[in-house]
């Protein structure tokens, strides 16, 4: 009984070890990581005050949350974030919970001819071929909850390490038979752990 208590507690202290850092190992890690670049790198979001308010961009494993009332512009933006993340060599994975990958395209067309649906024709979008595909994002618009959600960033990550995550929205993101009981506050704190989960698990940023 001794030895299995014994060994119980040297499991413990080994994860004692690992969550309690002394700032002198975190200070030689941080010098580590600035010589391979990563704290360097930043996820530009396509607006200049923004970039410069963040310090270039979004920083890896950080979840980042937009918030706004309906039909102010949320889902724009974050075409305009995966657009600008795309173009810096980053591979955007949208989470399209609302809109179909068609509207959300459509939308992502009337933003490169600046919202005149005058030009919407079958033979500007010809011209265009060429610059949507250059405009590399790829997009899940099936209702989903927290778990298929993380399921499929490990997943995408593994094959685009360099990649960056957008979920639209929140309030779309479905109950798990577990969270059916959760009061809606309670349910978006939940999300919100999960979504910080997957930032960290990936390395990459989430909006």
């Amino acid at each position: 009984f001794q030895s299995v208590v014994h060994a119980i507690e040297q499991e413990q202290d080994k994860r004692r070890e690992t969550v309690i850092k002394p700032c002198s190992k975190i200070w030689f890690d941080f010098l580590e990581e600035i010589e391979r670049g990563e704290p360097l790198t930043h996820i530009p979001t396509g607006l200049a005050s923004l970039d410069k308010a963040l310090d270039g961009g979004y920083r890896p494993k950080t979840l980042n949350i937009i918030a706004a009332r309906p039909g102010e512009g949320k889902s724009a933006m974050m075409l305009q974030q995966a657009r600008a993340a795309a173009r810096a060599g980053f591979s955007p994975l949208i989470f399209s919970l609302e809109m179909d990958a068609i509207e959300l395209i459509e939308r992502f067309y009337r933003q490169t001819i600046g919202g005149n649906p005058q030009l919407f024709t079958s033979e500007r979008a010809v011209e265009l071929h060429s610059y949507f595909d250059a405009e590399f994002f790829e997009v899940i618009d099936a209702p989903m909850d927290i778990d298929e959600i993380e399921a499929y960033s490990l997943r995408y990550h593994r094959k685009h390490p360099k990649s960056v995550f957008y979920v639209d929205y929140l309030g779309m993101v479905r109950k798990t038979k577990e969270q059916a009981p959760l009061a809606a506050v309670d349910f978006l704190d939940e999300i919100s752990r999960r979504l910080k989960t997957i930032a960290k698990r990936t390395g990459a940023p989430l909006v």
